[in-house]
């Protein structure tokens, strides 16, 4: 709101700068001039994408009993393999003490038979009842030691820990959820492009990510991965970037703003306050000089993208040449006009006319 009063004051005020100030020829209008600009345009795309962890599991129990001890607290960081829940076991426990007795006095009678057989003491087939008892044995000694396994639940991988969900002594369904887990010291980011933008996002390219928890902060990401496919409803296609996240700030399921740059290019651009709209038609006012004046010349122009303050030129204009930004209002095709100020100095509006403004005495 404050820049659009400031231009609309330095509008006015170009109007009523004096006429001894504004042109030293008769009939000359007082311009504001800005060159046509060869220059590095880079266009920016912009997308929305949910942030996802690297890794992330809720973590369930695959048997039904009581909870005998939680080894976690919420929010708490695992490494891989660190116990989180023991279920009851004392009947497991006892039923794979009974299993490897099994085995124990089975594995006895088989070596025995082997013996007698190598003395020609037994028969074969007798050999062969012993072996399969044995075999079976061992079975079963390795499913009593999986099913005391399924009693304990074990981080799959290092990360953090949610809020834990159950309770010591709590019956534990199959199935149910105990807490979830995230390593969330990368983050992955899934978003979707326009198809027009296919030949701008390859791997390696560097995004700028923001997300509302926090405005003042911008993130740095790198596209990992692009999809093989266009959706054919939506026309654009999913993009994939990594976020290292070593302070913890990233959160899975965070709405994240991301900007990518496309690969830059050269382009002839203009200032948009040169841009003189008609009907579907632009036009420019191109100052031309010659030995006795210096006049505005009204040239139609093909436009294509626009940024920020500034237009893309396609077609009729020239880098080095220069357009009225400034005064255009009272001009017309070939009329004389006096250049004030040139805006390739860099000065803004509000500062031009402060100069041109100033009495002759300040100024020197």
């Amino acid at each position: 709101m404050k820049k659009t009063l400031a231009f609309t004051a330095a509008l006015m005020l170009l109007h009523l700068i004096p006429n001894s100030a504004m042109a030293q020829s008769r009939g000359a209008v007082g311009v504001v001039v800005a060159p046509v600009e060869r220059t590095e345009w880079i266009e920016t795309i912009e997308a929305l994408g949910t942030l996802k962890a690297r890794e992330q599991v809720v973590i369930t129990s695959t048997v039904a009993d009581k909870v005998a001890k939680i080894n976690f607290d919420d929010g708490q960081a695992v490494s891989e393999g660190a116990i989180l829940i023991e279920l009851e076991s004392a009947e497991e426990r006892a039923e794979l003490q009974s299993a490897k007795s099994a085995l124990s006095e089975s594995e006895k009678q088989y070596n025995r038979a082997k013996e007698l057989r190598a003395k020609g003491a037994t028969a074969q087939s007798v050999l062969d009842e012993q072996r399969r008892v044995y075999e079976i044995a061992k079975a079963q000694v390795g499913v009593a030691e999986s099913q005391l396994q399924d009693l304990i639940i074990r981080a799959p991988f290092s990360g953090k820990l949610g809020i834990r969900q159950v309770s010591p002594g709590a019956y534990l369904s199959a199935g149910q959820v105990i807490t979830n887990l995230t390593d969330n010291r990368t983050m992955r980011l899934d978003f979707a492009v326009p198809e027009v933008f296919l030949d701008s996002i390859h791997p390696g390219q560097v995004v700028k990510v923001k997300t509302a928890a926090y405005r003042k902060r911008t993130f740095d990401g790198t596209v990992t991965a692009i999809d093989n496919q266009i959706d054919p409803i939506s026309r654009a296609f999913s993009v994939r970037a990594t976020l290292q996240n070593p302070e913890g700030l990233l959160k899975a399921g965070m709405l994240m703003t991301v900007m990518l740059e496309k690969d830059p290019e050269q382009a002839i651009a203009i200032p948009e306050s040169t841009l003189i709209p008609e009907s579907t038609r632009n036009y420019v006012y191109v100052v031309e000089e010659d030995a006795e004046t210096t006049t505005a010349q009204k040239v139609e122009v093909e436009i294509g993208r626009r940024q920020a303050g500034r237009v893309e030129v396609i077609d009729g204009l020239e880098p080095g040449q220069l357009l009225v930004s400034h005064g255009a209002l009272k001009l017309a095709d070939g009329r004389a006009v006096k250049v004030l100020a040139n805006q390739a100095d860099g000065r803004t509006m509000t500062q031009i006319l402060d100069d041109l403004t100033k009495p002759k005495a300040q100024k020197k």
